[in-house]
């Protein structure tokens, strides 16, 4: 899940705007932080949030914690059977998955992800000195008989998104922002007045895809707790989740390598051997013949992705145990997809697979609260 709440405090109540003269980007900023709050803003140094989640459907919560002087900021998340973190420290980017294990993220759509969210979670729209950035100057659109005021803001380190402003009402509508693989639209609503400053408690996050579509429900904003600078640093990794039998440190097993790929036997929760598919850049997934043999009932029905443009409908399963060779190795979540099977695999038994370049869209929902 793109980050769901990452812009609460980037969704603010407007001055109404005058239709005969269009004011300029610095103008709108300035009348925006005069009416949903003025200087209470400027003594907000941290930001902590909690709020529901729901997309594909899978029902679930949030938490994330703001430094709003820096940037640095960490969502966590519990959705259905899988839960997460993301998080930057000022200069790393990492993630944590539901087995606890944590990844370093060092591409450059991670990097220019986490810039955007420090540029809007540090306020630098009224605060540049904090994230520098360049506004463009502002257009106008026209959507279903309304007239908007666009500002397109690039973060240093960032990539650029557009703010789209009702021109009528003054309010922030949306967050437009294309990624490498999407483009994500944010929608804003249910405004309230919290601890002086005004926010959107309701948002919508689409791809344009409206099955998957993610919504988030603020319920607890609370501004200038105590924040451990430990809290954005990359956790450390989870106890070994394997064992070797009899004590040993390795174990043998048997492998085919055909068509250039990694086959190897495993069992699930006792259950097999299964063939397994390896590809260190794929995802966990079992086909749902074989979810369906071992009673695992999928939960949601999430995005996934591969290189192409299509995409599935990916379920999530819970797998107690993975065995290879004489080793044990305690797993998590899994997904559950179609695959159109190789020749390989069609001759197997079972197609249990480590999904070649597959992923889900289940990202850490952020449900800070931040204005624009």
């Amino acid at each position: 899940m793109a980050p769901a709440l990452s812009r609460a405090l980037f969704g603010l109540l407007l001055l109404p705007l005058a239709a005969s003269a269009q004011p300029t980007a610095k103008e709108i900023l300035a009348k925006a932080k005069q009416v949903t709050g003025g200087e209470a803003w400027n003594g907000i140094r941290t930001s902590h949030s909690q709020g529901k989640l729901s997309t594909s459907g899978l029902t679930g919560k949030g938490e994330s914690w703001d430094d709003v002087l820096t940037g640095r900021h960490v969502d966590r998340y519990e959705l259905g059977p899988s839960s997460g973190a993301e998080g930057f420290d000022g200069r790393i980017v990492w993630s944590q998955d539901t087995s606890k294990q944590v990844r370093e993220e060092g591409g450059g759509d991670a990097l220019e992800s986490a810039a955007n969210e420090a540029y809007r979670r540090s306020l630098a729209y009224w605060f540049p000195e904090r994230w520098p950035a360049t506004i463009e100057r502002p257009t106008q659109k026209t959507e279903d008989g309304k007239r908007y005021f666009v500002l397109r803001i690039t973060p240093k380190g960032g990539r650029p998104f557009d703010v789209w402003i009702d021109a009528a009402t003054s309010l922030l509508d949306r967050t437009v922002e294309k990624a490498a693989l999407e483009t994500r639209t944010t929608y804003f609503s249910d405004y309230r007045a919290i601890s002086g400053v005004k926010l959107p408690f309701q948002q919508r996050s689409t791809n344009g895809e409206k099955q998957y579509d993610q919504f988030t429900t603020l319920e607890k904003v609370e501004f200038n707790v105590p924040i451990d600078d430990s809290l954005f640093r990359k956790p450390a990794p989870p106890p070994p989740d394997f064992a070797f039998e009899g004590g040993k440190s390795s174990t043998t097993t048997p492998f085919e390598l055909a068509n250039n790929h990694i086959y190897v036997k495993v069992k699930l929760n006792g259950k097999g051997p299964f063939t397994f598919l390896c590809d260190t850049g794929g995802a966990n997934i079992v086909t749902p013949p074989l979810a369906k043999e071992l009673g695992l009932k999928p939960q949601g029905a999430l995005q996934g992705r591969g290189v192409g443009e299509k995409s599935e409908d990916v379920g999530l399963v819970k797998v107690d145990m993975l065995q290879l060779g004489m080793s044990p190795c305690r797993t998590s979540c899994l997904r559950r997809i179609r695959c159109r099977a190789s020749s390989r695999l069609k001759a197997s038994r079972s197609a249990g697979s480590s999904a070649t370049k597959s992923s889900s869209d289940l990202s850490s929902p952020s449900i800070t609260s931040a204005a624009c």
